[in-house]
C-alpha cells in the first residue's frame, strides 16, 4: 500500500497534504485478511514504485520533499525505497 502512495509522493515531489494514517491502518487490516489481494497489490505497487524510481532524472535527486518528520532529498527517499524493493526481492528469491 505504501509503495502505491510513494509513487504519488515521488512524482509530485510532495507528501500528500490530506494524508491521514488512520484510514491506511484500517485498509491494511482489511487487506491482511486476503493473501491473494496482498500479493497482487505488492506485485503491482512494487512494479510501479520501481518504474517511478527509475524515471527520476539525476538532476532532480537534490530536490527536497517536506515529509512529516522533516525534509528529505529525493535521493534519500529513493535509496530508502530501493532498499525495500531489494529486501522484498531477496525474500522472494528474485535476486541472483
Amino acid at each position: 500500500m505504501l509503495n502505491g502512495m510513494n509513487v504519488q509522493m515521488i512524482t509530485e515531489r510532495a507528501w500528500p497534504a490530506d494524508y491521514n494514517f488512520e484510514p491506511y491502518l484500517k485498509e491494511k487490516a482489511i487487506l491482511a485478511q486476503d493473501w491473494d489481494a496482498v500479493k497482487s497489490m505488492l506485485a503491482e505497487n512494487t512494479a510501479k514504485v520501481a518504474a517511478t524510481i527509475r524515471s527520476v532524472p539525476d538532476d532532480d535527486l537534490g530536490i527536497e520533499v517536506q515529509m512529516p518528520w522533516g525534509p528529505m532529498t529525493l535521493a534519500q527517499i529513493l535509496s530508502y525505497h530501493e532498499g525495500q524493493i531489494n529486501y522484498i526481492a531477496s525474500i522472494l528469491g528474485c535476486l541472483k
